[in-house]
C-alpha cells in the first residue's frame, strides 16, 4: 500500500468549505487541515468531494491549489453560493 512502507498509515480528514468563507476577490478559500506538511513531497493529499457535493464542486472549478503547515488553499473559477463538503485523504510519502 502506497505510504505504508514508512511506518506511517494514510488518514482522511473532513471538511467544510463554507458558501461565506471564499474571497470574492481572490476567489479562494483556506481551510485548517491536521497534520498538513507546509513540504509537498512529504504527502500525497486527495480532495475528493462528498457524493452531494460533487456537482457544485466540479461545476465551480473548485481545486486545491495551496498547502502550508495545517492548511489547505482551494480555488474556484466561481464562488459557490452552497457550503461543500470535501474528504481529505492523507498519504505520508516520508
Amino acid at each position: 500500500m502506497i505510504g505504508v512502507t514508512n511506518g506511517r498509515k494514510p488518514y482522511s480528514s473532513t471538511i467544510t468549505l463554507l458558501a461565506s468563507s471564499w474571497d470574492t476577490s481572490t476567489m479562494k478559500q483556506t481551510v485548517s487541515v491536521r497534520n498538513i506538511s507546509s513540504v509537498e513531497t512529504d504527502q500525497l493529499i486527495v480532495p475528493t468531494p462528498a457524493t452531494s457535493s460533487q456537482q457544485t464542486y466540479h461545476e465551480y472549478g473548485i481545486k486545491c491549489t495551496n498547502q502550508s503547515s495545517g492548511m489547505l488553499e482551494f480555488t474556484a473559477t466561481s464562488i459557490p453560493t452552497t457550503d461543500l463538503t470535501v474528504y481529505v485523504a492523507i498519504i505520508p510519502l516520508n
